[in-house]
């Protein structure tokens, strides 16, 4: 066996469920927002769809609202109408508002320190959920764990802590499943919340 499947197996998420992890990454998520000096409330809107995940049954609209709301999704065009025109010659769907789109942009794009970091939160988030998603979903999906590697490796480079919230941190690696587990209320653990 390579080094990286015995670092799966031996992964402190493995068993942990996709809510459970997004949960995770949610909260290192809001550590960089805070690092960064960002203002909590101008996050509050994208919070409470990603802390959706942990609530929802509806993953299949999660996944499309997240994959709408990130920067990759909102930056590369001028207008919500230029958008709806690219998206529509895809034959692909659009889930959020053009006021939710021109907040989006407007928030984006606001010169600060960190931003890379931040988008790169948000792309593990949806990541460790829709690697390895859909009808052929492995049990444990030890595939998408890179994703908090990746953002525990992108956060320590940064210099910025890791959640410590024993009781959330807690709670998360209790929650246990071969999938997504049952429904919790994510966002009391959130920033949001306090």
């Amino acid at each position: 066996m390579n080094i990286f499947g015995r670092r799966k197996t031996a992964h402190k998420f493995r068993r942990v469920s996709k809510r459970g992890r997004a949960a995770y990454l949610i909260l290192c998520f809001e550590e960089c927002l805070s690092f960064y000096g960002e203002d909590i409330g101008d996050w509050k809107w994208i919070l409470e769809e990603l802390w959706a995940i942990t609530s929802t049954w509806d993953i299949e609209r999660w996944v499309k609202r997240v994959c709408d709301l990130t920067p990759e999704s909102v930056l590369p065009y001028v207008s919500y109408q230029e958008m709806l025109e690219k998206v529509k010659e895809r034959g692909y769907w659009y889930e959020l508002g053009e006021e939710n789109f021109v907040s989006l942009q407007s928030l984006y794009r606001k010169e600060r320190p960190g931003f890379q970091v931040i988008s790169s939160m948000v792309d593990r988030i949806y990541g460790v959920i829709v690697d390895d998603w859909g009808d052929s979903e492995e049990p444990f999906t030890l595939s998408c764990l890179y994703n908090i590697d990746e953002a525990e490796e992108l956060m320590r480079c940064s210099g910025i802590p890791l959640p410590s919230d024993s009781t959330a941190m807690d709670f998360i690696m209790k929650h246990r499943d071969k999938h997504y587990g049952k429904p919790f209320e994510g966002v009391q653990f959130s920033a949001i919340a306090k």
